[in-house]
């Protein structure tokens, strides 16, 4: 789409939005879901399927049963002691070459790459502990990593810190 041009998207369906007409204070289209919600969206967010409904499409989705969205360790903006030292472990890992400290790569199980299996071997971090390799030169893994209080950590080799 060329600037200032705009498209024409009324009568047009994005999903569950039926596109009405233009609102040209916001600069945004009104949109009919098939709810019967109305609501004003962005034509990229149309156009680009960022949005699909008015919400209600989300909504349905957790309410599938059995249906997992989210672990409960990120929320908007922040992120639990244990998400920060899985992340930091897989940055610290998927950096090429180590780092000047210890230029030995590091590696950690396949299945650590999804957060929930993390989750599951090691458990949540407890209040005021780091990650932490017993063995310095092994990598990270389940026999390898242990929880330690901040204050153990300057005794200890490399701490991923949360």
């Amino acid at each position: 789409m060329t600037r200032g041009v705009k498209l024409d998207l009324t009568g047009q369906r994005f999903s569950r939005l039926q596109v009405v007409e233009w609102v040209k204070p916001t600069k945004k289209w009104r949109c009919k879901c098939d709810c019967g919600c109305v609501k004003e969206i962005r034509a990229d967010s149309l156009i680009q399927g960022t949005v699909r409904s008015c919400g209600c499409l989300r909504r349905e989705m957790l309410r599938e049963p059995g249906r997992v969205v989210s672990h409960g360790h990120t929320t908007y903006k922040r992120k639990s002691a244990t998400y920060r030292s899985w992340s930091n472990m897989i940055h610290r890992c998927l950096r090429q070459g180590g780092t000047p400290l210890n230029p030995k790569a590091l590696s950690f199980p396949p299945a650590w790459r999804a957060f929930e299996n993390f989750l599951t071997d090691m458990g949540a971090c407890p209040a005021g502990h780091c990650l932490r390799r017993r063995d310095a030169d092994d990598d990270f893994s389940r026999e390898n990593c242990v929880w330690v209080p901040y204050w153990g950590k300057a005794r200890t080799a490399n701490p991923v810190e949360g």
